[in-house]
């Protein structure tokens, strides 16, 4: 049943996401790029290369059009505090490649008029640490964020708004924010880690979010804070965070819930290990072990299967039974 619940909904998310980008604009063509040694503004559509490491004081690069794609071939971008190193607004189709951006107040800075449009925006290949703000801060729907380091900054290591993005071997630690917030429904997150933030490691604000073989430790907040209804977490780790390893909420008039979280720990943290609030909620072969408050705090009718949590601080398995029954199988929390 929870093999079958995981596998339709990652299917549900990753159909959205080719839905969402087959109705994208088309990108930049595959061009000769053209050469950028001195930070401008970018107005025409294409293919660009840096050929040298560049310094700002406020913007760096200012994209004025759509389907550009900047490959930074190794180099750094750096600023002196203040703007944005690579910034644009109500552009989308911007692929940012292979490279390295510090020292302003936001890394990439992306933005749309309204945040529900498509962006598809890709980020791939770089370093975006070390900014006084977010290191990564986009609107809109449908991007791809992969292989990319987002660490000690100032804000959120990547902040992104609109459903529908992919986050795979993404490393967003030692924020002075949540590592990632991601806003809106949807998103996958695969293979990525997520630690040592002074907020959460992962806020996603609303629905049906998957988190797979991602790390999620000693954070100042929540592991990962799941919002809204249908979420799930799958071999995961989510330790010694201040907050609750993993906390599930739920949506709608009806407390629905429906959140899944299999073959993952979450082992010392301040709160609880996996916190479930609303109803109609799945969980099995997970550990919750030394745990300030509760190993497992499920609200049902639920399903219970493998649990094996000990040495909590309150309780090992605690159940909220004013809306239903509880299903127990094979657990060991005494």
């Amino acid at each position: 049943m929870f093999r079958n619940s995981i596998r339709n909904l990652k299917l549900a998310a990753m159909l959205t996401l080719v839905f969402c980008a087959l109705a994208a604009s088309t990108p930049a063509r595959a061009t000769s790029p053209t050469t950028i040694s001195a930070c401008g503004t970018i107005s025409t559509a294409g293919n660009f290369v840096l050929t040298k490491n560049l310094s700002g004081v406020g913007d760096c690069l200012t994209l004025t059009a759509s389907n550009i794609n900047i490959d930074l071939k190794g180099h750094t971008i750096s600023g002196n505090g203040t703007g944005s190193g690579i910034t644009g607004n109500n552009i989308v189709n911007i692929v940012i490649n292979d490279g390295s951006i510090q020292g302003f107040t936001t890394g990439i800075r992306l933005t749309l008029s309204n945040s529900t449009n498509t962006g598809n925006h890709t980020i791939q290949n770089m370093n975006v640490s070390s900014n006084a703000g977010d290191g990564i801060l986009i609107d809109g729907c449908c991007d791809t964020y992969s292989n990319i380091i987002a660490s000690n900054n100032g804000g959120d290591g990547l902040d992104t708004g609109g459903c529908c993005s992919t986050v795979n071997n993404v490393v967003t630690n030692s924020n002075s924010g949540d590592g990632m917030d991601l806003i809106s429904c949807c998103y996958v997150v695969e293979n990525s880690i997520s630690s040592l933030n002074s907020g959460d490691g992962i806020f996603a604000d609303d629905c049906c979010s998957a988190v797979y073989d991602t790390v999620a430790s000693h954070n100042k907040g929540d592991g990962m804070d799941l919002e809204g209804c249908c979420s799930t977490v799958v071999n995961d780790a989510s330790n010694g965070n201040k907050g609750d390893g993993v906390f599930f909420n739920g949506c709608c008039g009806d407390n629905r819930g429906n959140n899944i979280a299999v073959n993952s720990k979450a082992n010392k943290n301040g709160g609880n290990g996996f916190s479930f609030t609303n109803l109609r909620n799945s969980i099995a072969n997970v550990i919750a072990n030394k745990n300030t408050d509760h190993g497992v705090f499920m609200t049902c009718p639920a399903t219970e299967v493998g649990i094996a949590a000990k040495g909590n601080g309150s309780s090992n398995l605690d159940e909220d039974t004013s809306g239903g029954v509880c299903t127990d199988l094979n657990n060991k929390a005494p």
